[in-house]
Order: structure tokens, then C-alpha cells, then sequence
């Protein structure tokens, strides 16, 4: 029964993922939502309202980075189901590190976006790093200047990700390595 009730809540949780996505997908600026004035009251939104206003509410805040949103839900159901201490209980621990890897992510994220990327003909209501990219930009562009910022949010972009995947981006360098030096050693480059 323990597996079964494992298995529902990833079921639900990337059944949350998926409407999160589609609803960021199909965002229209002129749907009702925490962005829009006027009385329309119908949603083009595939969520319907509710994913017409997380839509507008998360692309406002956090604009390109908003995607993430569902990835994490789907991961957290993932990590509910198999991320288990020896007991087999859920490894809170686990899960709150790979949480603070997703905010590190997300906020170093949304200020690099507010930076340095376009929004492409997307419409963000507040650009691709959202309000809180703006926020945190403003504050660290007098401090550290803009070179200054970018270094430090793609460090802490990358550590982010190493907590949040527990990848390993030595073992990452070293994979490439080996597998350009295979590449080449049947041409008789040594590397």
C-alpha cells in the first residue's frame, strides 16, 4: 500500500507539472489574470483562469525562470517517490537541500535573465528576469558593477545546480574529455 500511495503522489505531482507548463505556454497578456485591466472575464489559457492568473503572477515575478516552476513540481513528486533514508522514509534533509539548490537557481537566475537576455517576442509583463530580477539587479549593479554581478550569479547559478541535480560539474568536464579524446584517437590525435 506504502508503494501505491508513493506512486499517486508522483501521479499527481507531474499531473501538476504538466498544467503548470501548459499554462505558462499558452500565457496570453490579455487573458484576466494579476496583469491585466479590463473586463474580460474568459480565459484563452488551457488552465483556464486559474492558469490564466499563475500564468501572469509567475511570468511577472520571474519571467523566463518561471518555466522552472514546473520542473521542480515534477521533481519534487519525483523525489517524494524515490528519495528515501535507510528506513525508507521520506530523506527531508535531501529534499530541502535540493529546494535550496532551486531558489539559489532561480533567484541567481532571474537577476542573469534581467541582465543579459531578451524576452525574444515573448510578452513578460516585466521583461525575461521578471519584477524580482529587476529588484535584485538594481541592488547589485551599484555594488558590484556589471561584470562583478554576472560573475557572481553565474557562480551561484552553477552551485545552485549542482545542489539542486547533484551533478558534479568536474565529473561533467571529465566525461567530455574522455569522450572528445576517444573521438579523436582513432585519427591518431593525442589530446
Amino acid at each position: 500500500m506504502h508503494k501505491r500511495f508513493k506512486e499517486g503522489i508522483l501521479i499527481i505531482f507531474v499531473a501538476l507539472a504538466v498544467f503548470l507548463f501548459l499554462a505558462l505556454s499558452t500565457y496570453d497578456p490579455n487573458d484576466p489574470g494579476w496583469a491585466y485591466l479590463g473586463a474580460r472575464t474568459d480565459a484563452r489559457n488551457v488552465g483556464g483562469i486559474i492558469g490564466a492568473w499563475f500564468a501572469s503572477v509567475f511570468l511577472s515575478i520571474f519571467g523566463w525562470l518561471a518555466w522552472l516552476i514546473p520542473c521542480m513540481v515534477g521533481w519534487s513528486g519525483w523525489m517524494l517517490y524515490r528519495e528515501r533514508d535507510p528506513n525508507n522514509q521520506i530523506n527531508l534533509s535531501l529534499i530541502g537541500i535540493r529546494w535550496l539548490g532551486f531558489i539559489i537557481v532561480l533567484v541567481s537566475g532571474v537577476v542573469f535573465a534581467a541582465m543579459h537576455v531578451k524576452s525574444f517576442g515573448f510578452p513578460f509583463p516585466n521583461g525575461a528576469g521578471g519584477i524580482l530580477g529587476k529588484i535584485i539587479s538594481s541592488k547589485l549593479l551599484p555594488i558590484l558593477n556589471p561584470i562583478g554581478t554576472t560573475l557572481l550569479t553565474i557562480a551561484l547559478l552553477l552551485g545552485g545546480i549542482n545542489l539542486f541535480t547533484n551533478t558534479s560539474w568536474l565529473e561533467i568536464m571529465e566525461w567530455i574529455g574522455d569522450k572528445i579524446s576517444r573521438f579523436f584517437a582513432p585519427l591518431g590525435i593525442l589530446l
